[in-house]
């Protein structure tokens, strides 16, 4: 009698016609496939067995599925600038992944949760954040991670650093060297403007009760980097202080500081 003949063909194609006799009537042949790749994807692997070209093989056949790690992510069309404290929706975007990926975004180490994800098709995943950043965001990154849902580690990522723009953030305060409730006619006195801003403040202004001053060296007023100096100040330089900064985005004033005056000093003189 003679012996079947047992091969395996993947897509039609033979592969491995090499089997063996075993125990009593048993023929076998294992298939020893040692990489399989993407391509590999609903490739058809057959058993396929035949003793006599006058009779049809018997065969069985598996379809090869595999869970896959996505091949893309991306930010679709991030916009360069955000302005503080206005709502963007923010796309990203991962294929290949199978089954489709899930998607989830970061702040840091923040999850965000504002989401809604959509199935493009069979292999393509969007997620869209709604986000709106504050002045803290700026120079933050934002991470858009897209990961098999069934195998863990099979994920990629991708970061977007963001760029926020916003008004001045001003603050005064009188030099730290001076004592605020002993300053006297003759000191000199000097305040500093402390500024945040994106992008970068233009100019820079100062106010005494809530006018614009003028820098006069002969009247001594200073204005040297973001500080303003006044030298030897009198009663009349007593008053509310702000200064303010301006960029692309707007123009922000200080709260005021109050300025107090005391007399000077005064020298009795003895005639004789």
């Amino acid at each position: 009698m003679r012996i079947p003949e047992v091969r395996w063909l993947i897509n039609g194609v033979i592969v491995d016609d090499q089997y063996e006799q075993n125990s009593g009537d048993v023929i076998e042949n294992r298939l020893l496939w040692p990489t399989i790749q993407r391509s590999d994807l609903n490739a058809i692997f057959t058993c396929q067995t035949m003793n006599t070209k006058l009779v049809e093989p018997k065969e069985t056949s598996y379809v090869l599925d595999m869970h896959l790690k996505p091949l893309t992510i991306k930010v679709i069309n991030p916009p360069a600038t955000l302005v503080a404290d206005k709502r963007y929706e923010i796309v990203c975007q991962s294929t290949g992944s199978r089954p489709n990926a899930i998607i989830t975004w970061y702040k840091g180490k923040r999850q965000m949760r504002r989401t809604r994800d959509e199935t493009v098709d069979h292999n393509t995943t969007t997620s869209t954040l709604s986000f709106a950043p504050t002045t803290e965001d700026d120079g933050k990154t934002l991470t858009c991670r897209a990961e098999n849902p069934n195998v863990n580690g099979l994920f990629l990522e991708t970061d977007w650093k963001m760029n926020v723009v916003y008004p001045p953030m001003v603050t005064i305060q009188l030099g730290p060297t001076l004592v605020v409730d002993d300053i006297k006619e003759g000191d000199d006195v000097y305040f500093e403007c402390h500024v945040r801003a994106n992008p970068d403040w233009k100019r820079l202004q100062w106010f005494h009760n809530d006018v614009l001053l003028q820098y006069n060296g002969s009247a001594r007023i200073i204005q040297s980097g973001q500080s303003l100096v006044l030298q030897k100040v009198t009663k009349q330089s007593a008053g509310y202080y702000a200064c303010s900064a301006i960029n692309a985005e707007g123009e922000t004033v200080s709260d005021q500081q109050h300025l107090r005056v005391k007399p000077g000093r005064k020298f009795a003189v003895d005639m004789e």
